[in-house]
């Protein structure tokens, strides 16, 4: 599907071709991401909680590692304790009105992981300074509680994520 608009901060205003719904909505600032990394022992976790508030949020997760690791989404997790905040930054650099209603943190203290949706192992046999990653889509329901989960399965594993969402479903 390609789209046209009028990007207002594109140079002289000009007609702007979007290849894409998706680029689409980063230049309209409908797009947040959210990115870090931290180092990892064996059998060590690194979770995230989504707190979906009750626009639906259009997820796409995207994990690099140095070494192997497992991914895993739940849905339904319960906590006592919400942990750290995360905030998401808007790729869209100049002024804008859009804000998200999810809420993200870290290190979360978990009592029940909930319902699993997705695991995707990461197996990376490969040299030093290489990694490898892990990507894929969810559309996760309105007033919904989501755990994003990355396991380490090796010692001194480097994990990066960059996590980009929307709260506004695409149209198909």
């Amino acid at each position: 599907m390609v789209h046209a608009a009028v990007d207002t901060y594109a140079r002289n205003h000009v007609l702007t071709v979007v290849t894409s719904q998706h680029h689409e909505m980063l230049h309209e600032g409908k797009f947040w991401q959210v990115s870090g990394q931290t180092t990892l022992g064996s059998g060590a976790s690194y979770d995230l909680l989504i707190q979906v508030g009750s626009i639906p949020l259009h997820l796409h997760k995207d994990t690099i590692a140095s070494l192997s690791l497992d991914l895993l989404l739940y849905e339904g997790t319960t906590f006592s304790a919400a942990g750290t905040a995360v905030t998401p930054v808007n790729p869209r650099r100049v002024a804008h009105s859009i804000t998200h209603v999810s809420t993200w943190t870290h290190t979360p203290t978990v009592t029940d992981v909930g319902t699993l949706l997705y695991t995707r192992s990461l197996a990376v046999d490969r040299q030093a300074g290489d990694a490898a990653g892990i990507g894929h889509e969810f559309i996760l329901a309105a007033n919904t509680d989501y755990l994003l989960r990355a396991t380490s399965n090796a010692v001194n594993n480097d994990v990066g994520w960059n996590h980009i969402f929307s709260e506004q479903v695409l149209d198909s």
